[in-house]
């Protein structure tokens, strides 16, 4: 009995180690089979360089049986490591097909443990693998791409002191770091108000946001430029050196070396204003501005009548005019503000300026020339001791009027003008009398007076001359500038002019030179004749008989 029982119990110790066994065969079994499963799961993360790429099972056959899509860009510095945490040798193929076909130059690239893959002239747009060198089935796929970016300026021009912003428009890579420069025109970088070059500063970025303010070299916040909590780098002008000037925003990819530049241009501001000194009453004052505010409020002021607050154009000017006609003569200061800044002109509101010439005197029959200037108008008004006589078109602030004063009395005479608009009617006809009222309310321009002398007229000629002699007959004469000049013998008929019987003939005119004339008659037959002069300024007819 006691012997069967031990038989028993061997037999128990044995089943009892046969299942020990098995359980632990069973163990080692599962954590291969766990740990060489498909399903490998990959990750990866960034810093300035690159980032590490995280792997994880067994390497599937091909790329397009990868469980997750892994991007590498080109010119990063990748390390590679276990799901563990654990950096072992490793080997990098590439470049491949989806379906792990070889493309040319298909190469391999041993890494060592805690050592970068440098991803720099890589193929883009394929598949590379990465393995263990020692457990060459252990690994993932992983794709290798260019980076690109593009940037966004809030607007290409901005006046100095003011902000602008600017900002990722796109970006296909996830994270990084990007170094940031600004440029003059003639490629030297520029400084802040704390001395800070603007060169290769590095801020952060998460897709299409920046995320962090720019810091130097040595870790130290970048004064005049800040992120905002859209992700996009604000530049302020007041702290950068950025005026008067198109300026180069350079931002590069830490990594990938990827770059890209934008241009802004950032103007002085200025503030003209353009204003004559003096407008005749009448006229507008005209205000001139020109401006680097564009489409920014203006404010102009002029004396106590004129407060009013505009908008720049487009282009930062503005034309402000202003009507005179109720306003007072005198000088008013002009005041233009805009954006912190103003200026100053002073304008003087002043009556026509007019000015005639004309001779002191003259003899009744004279023409008498009148000239002038006048600032403003368009047609000028003569009055002759209160009757309208004539009027003279104004061109280029200049006029001429001829005074004909044949049939005028003499004696002083005093000559007044009133200039006219050309929207003003001359409301009178030649020879009307203009009242003193409508005088009163034009106003005289200009006036000037001349004094008009009786006309003169004398004849000599000799009582006898020897016959075959010239008979000479001279004379004085003013307010004309000719004479007539008749001869008659003794039966009534007419020697001079000469003409045909039966017939009228035209008087010969005797011209008048400095006021003296004279006329020489040939060919007088011996005998008694009478000569006749005639002081005159029309064409007359003398019968032959």
């Amino acid at each position: 009995m006691m012997q069967m029982v031990g038989r028993e119990g061997m037999q128990m110790k044995n089943i009892t180690a046969f299942a020990a066994v098995t359980t632990v065969v069973m163990a080692i079994v599962l954590i291969a089979c766990t740990s060489l499963a498909s399903a490998s799961a990959v990750e990866r993360n960034y810093d300035g360089v690159g980032g590490v790429l995280t792997y994880e099972g067994e390497l599937p056959r091909d790329a397009n049986k990868e469980s997750r899509s892994i991007s590498v860009y080109e010119g990063e510095d990748i390390r590679f490591k276990n799901v563990a945490g654990d950096q072992v040798d490793v080997i990098v193929s590439g470049a491949y097909e989806g379906d792990a076909d070889k493309r040319s130059g298909c190469m391999d690239y041993p890494v060592k443990a805690n050592k970068s893959w440098d991803s720099s002239g890589m193929k883009t747009g394929y598949f590379f693998k990465v393995v263990e060198k020692a457990r060459p089935e252990i690994g993932c796929w992983f794709g290798v791409e260019k980076q690109s970016f593009s940037l966004k300026l809030e607007k290409d021009k901005v006046q100095e002191k003011e902000s602008f912003y600017l900002s990722l428009k796109t970006n296909n890579k996830k994270q990084g770091v990007m170094k940031l420069s600004i440029e003059d025109t003639d490629g030297y970088s520029i400084m802040n108000d704390n001395a800070q070059d603007i060169y290769e500063v590095l801020v952060n970025y998460t897709g299409r946001a920046f995320d962090s303010d720019p810091v130097d070299a040595e870790g130290e916040p970048v004064c005049g430029i800040e992120h905002d909590a859209e992700g996009k780098l604000i530049f302020n002008t007041s702290q950068l050196d950025m005026n008067g000037d198109k300026y180069s925003i350079i931002l590069e990819d830490y990594a990938t070396e990827v770059e890209e530049v934008v241009d802004i241009t950032v103007e002085n501001i200025y503030l003209e204003v353009e204003c004559d000194e003096e407008v005749l009453k009448g006229e507008d004052i005209v205000i001139l501005i020109e401006s680097s505010f564009y489409e920014k409020p203006v404010h102009v002021s002029v004396g106590t009548f004129y407060n009013k607050s505009l908008t720049f154009d487009e282009e930062g000017k503005k034309k402000v005019k202003i009507p005179t006609d109720d306003l007072d003569y005198g000088r008013y200061k002009v005041t233009v503000k805009a954006h912190g800044m103003w200026d100053t002109r002073y304008v003087m509101i002043k009556k026509c300026e007019t000015s005639i010439e004309v001779q002191d005197d003259a003899i009744v029959g004279d023409i008498v020339p009148i000239e002038g200037t006048s600032e403003s108008g368009d047609l000028a008004i003569f009055v002759i001791d209160d009757v309208f006589e004539g009027e003279a078109t104004i061109t280029d602030d200049e006029f001429k009027w001829d005074w004909d004063t044949s049939g005028e009395l003499d004696g002083y005479r005093g000559i007044e003008v009133f200039i006219l608009s050309e929207s003003a009617k001359n409301p009178f006809s030649i020879g009307d009398s203009v009242s003193d009222d409508w005088q009163r309310e034009a106003g005289v321009d200009a006036s000037a007076s001349i004094i008009l002398f009786t006309p003169t007229f004398s004849m000599t000629v000799s009582e006898s001359i020897a016959k075959g002699d010239p008979a000479v007959i001279s004379g004085e004469a003013t307010g004309t500038d000719h004479v007539y000049i008749i001869i008659f013998n003794y039966k009534g008929k007419v020697m001079f002019p000469p003409g045909v019987p039966g017939s009228e003939v035209p008087a010969t005119r005797t011209p008048v030179d400095e006021g003296e004339w004279t006329e020489t008659i040939d060919k007088l037959d011996s005998g008694e004749y009478v000569v006749i002069a005639l002081r005159g300024r029309h064409r007359i007819s003398v019968p032959s008989s």
